[in-house]
């Protein structure tokens, strides 16, 4: 018994006692071996321990319980947790456990749980215990099988009346259209009622499914998920610079393509008919010097071979030591492409990519940055790449976009956050195929097309098949003119009103709000000098939707990128000029910590020197043990070198009241 393998307890001990309650031979009676999950994705596309069920109990299509098996030698209790777990993963209603000598059973919904004495209990006592209650319908579901891929439709299994309501996800895709296999499930089942769903606003592409299922009932607006709390709210920064666009001038080498002085090159031109790499460059390295390197970004480019130069541009002036940091995923990346796009919906990696191709499809909620460095072609295309940073996840507060082709123009066109579009006619044999097709990836994120065309050349344009290929002008800009290369940002801000606001207009609205938290300057000063009652302002500020990052922004708008939030807030409220945090701690340093000497002195003078650094959350009251046991090892032998705690709390508050004296 104890030189059996798992392999031989099965086969030899558990197999037959299922076979003899009839699992193996009774119509509508399967065992599978099912794959619980595939293990977590991990760096360098392998993969953590994956999870399977020994034994899976299926009959009238539902999964009734599932079997944990261990080898003769060891005890049937070792599998029992293992059971459970994924009985409660599938839904099981029992989990047993076996090594074959013994036996136990779970009733995952009572609690209920013992040893089982065998007889095994065969589909319909288990079906019986599962559903005690009768069900008419459930049986008559259960009587047809589930589909198993031989033979498509099994539906007409199934009586058309079966069925009283039908939802159809994602029906622009085809789901309504004379040729659609779908169409036949619909009608077959007519005498239900249908409700179709979509996130696609209507377009010439799918008016056959709104010719289908009419004008819709309910429409829910971008703008009412982000105010809602259902989609994730964002701000935009507008990149304009000096070579947004470019005049030809012989002092330039042109190094490919044939270019006359005085030639004109405007957004729409470049990386598809005229390339200067040390632009790209430039563009590049604005975003990767403001952006959170470790946040997971997602970079729109013009052409296949404009998201190569831009990858490779990311990874030269990165910051990482990771050599797959920044991957391509285009048409032509195939299954490489594929798993770099499966690394990259792995909310905890920070992976940026570079597209032409994922502006729908990609479920990677945890995105922080889309960056635009290609013009968007439609108000539709614009919506979806919107939406693939509005995805919600723990800890993302908003989302950045970065413009440096001038897309937010799209929200002052009326069609924004507005009703969806009127259908359109079909189109000619070449017109554009359903965007989500041409970008290769369906809505859902398992659809991916490695085989699709490239998207930036079918959007938006038909193809010229007469045509020869015309050459690319490449140029590279006379010594020094690179360096001379500038951007301006301005960020644009998302309104309760659903609409785009200026940084003047955000800053208004702060005025307004700390009006009526902050009577005057002393009750400013009074409030941020205790760190207890600080804590308390900021809070409501975050209430009010002013979290860290936006106030982070507010020092930028108000030139005050090295100032206490205190000054930010006071020049805001009270025009009061703003002060450095280093003019600040060097006050206190010189005259601040009278009658304070020996191992307190320097312990506050370690938090000025860290309150410089980091700023004003260095001085939360949580930060203070936790410098303790830094700074000595453990709260108790920081009492031992400085004294009571409260004298130590004592010094640490008359530290900041010095702070915010002046």
């Amino acid at each position: 018994m104890y030189d059996e393998t798992e392999a031989d307890t099965r086969a030899n001990r558990i197999d037959p006692v299922l076979a003899a309650a009839g699992w193996d031979v009774i119509p509508g009676a399967q065992i599978r071996r099912e794959l619980i999950c595939p293990g977590r994705i991990q760096t360098g596309g392998r993969r953590g321990k994956s999870l399977a069920c020994d034994y899976v109990l299926v009959y009238k299509g539902h999964k009734l319980a599932t079997l944990e098996a261990k080898r003769a030698g060891l005890s049937f209790r070792e599998g029992i947790g293992q059971a459970k777990d994924y009985a409660g993963r599938l839904g099981a209603r029992f989990a047993f456990a076996s090594n074959g000598l013994g036996w136990y059973q779970i009733d995952m919904t009572t609690g209920e749980e013992g040893e089982l004495a065998l007889p095994f209990p065969t589909p319909e006592a288990l079906w019986a215990l599962a559903f005690s209650e009768s069900n008419a319908w459930r049986e008559r579901f259960g009587a047809v099988p589930f589909e198993t891929g031989d033979g498509k439709p099994v539906f007409t299994g199934y009586p058309p009346d079966f069925f009283d309501f039908i939802i159809v996800d994602k029906c622009h895709r085809g789901g309504a259209n004379d040729e659609s296999q779908w169409r036949g499930i619909l009608e077959h089942f007519a005498p239900a009622v249908q409700l179709g769903l979509t996130a696609t606003p209507k377009r010439k592409h799918n008016a056959d499914t709104y010719g289908y299922f009419g004008e819709p009932v309910y429409t829910y607006a971008l703008r009412e998920g982000i105010e809602d709390g259902y989609l994730t709210p964002f701000k935009v920064r507008q990149m304009a610079s000096t070579i947004d666009a470019y005049v030809y001038h012989p002092e330039d080498e042109v190094l490919a393509g044939e270019v006359q002085v005085g030639d004109v090159f405007e957004e729409d031109d470049f990386n598809s008919r005229v390339i200067i790499p040390e632009r790209e460059l430039s563009r590049v390295q604005e975003f990767m010097d403001r952006i959170d390197q470790r946040q997971k970004t997602l970079v729109f480019c013009a052409t296949q071979d404009h998201a190569a130069l831009v990858r490779d541009l990311i990874n030269q002036v990165k910051t990482s030591t990771e050599p797959d940091y920044c991957q391509r995923v285009t048409a032509n990346d195939g299954t490489v492409g594929e798993q770099h796009l499966r690394h990259f919906q792995d909310n905890d990696k920070t992976i940026l990519i570079t597209s032409q191709k994922l502006s729908t499809g990609v479920d990677a909620r945890n995105i922080r940055h889309i960056v635009l460095m290609r013009p968007i072609r439609s108000m539709i295309e614009f919506k979806q790449i919107i939406g693939r940073g509005t995805r919600v996840y723990d800890g993302k507060d908003f989302f950045t976009i970065w413009d440096f082709v001038k897309a937010h123009e799209n929200f002052n066109d009326p069609e924004w956050d507005g009703e969806p579009l009127a259908p359109e006619e079909r189109g000619h044999a070449d017109a554009p195929q359903d965007l989500d097709d041409n970008l290769g990836i369906a809505d859902d994120p398992e659809g991916y097309d490695s085989v699709t065309q490239e998207a930036g050349e079918l959007a938006g344009r038909a193809a010229d098949d007469e045509a020869p290929p015309r050459e690319k002008i490449v140029i590279q800009l006379a010594d020094g003119k690179a360096r001379k290369i500038a951007y301006l940002a301005t960020t644009t801000y998302w309104s309760p009103e659903g609409k785009p606001i200026s940084a003047t207009e955000f800053l208004q609205r702060l005025f307004g709000d700390l009006s009526g938290l902050v009577a005057d300057e002393d009750q400013l000063r009074a409030t941020w000098s205790d760190p207890d009652s600080r804590e308390q302002l900021v809070a409501q500020l975050e209430d009010r939707g002013y979290d860290q990052d936006r106030l982070d922004d507010i020092r930028r708008l108000v030139d005050a990128p090295d100032s206490d939030l205190y000054d930010v807030l006071g020049y805001v409220l009270f025009t009061t000029p703003a002060k450095t945090r280093h003019d600040r701690a060097e006050t206190v340093r010189d005259a601040g910590l009278v009658g304070m000497d020996g191992a307190l002195k320097a312990l506050l003078l370690s938090i000025l020197k860290a309150y410089e650094n980091g700023g004003e959350a260095e001085l939360a009251t949580p930060k203070l043990g936790q410098l303790l046991v830094a700074r000595y090892g453990s709260v108790g032998e920081g009492k031992a070198k400085l004294g009571e705690l409260s004298q130590v709390k004592a010094g640490f508050k008359q530290m900041q009241v010095a702070l915010y004296a002046g």
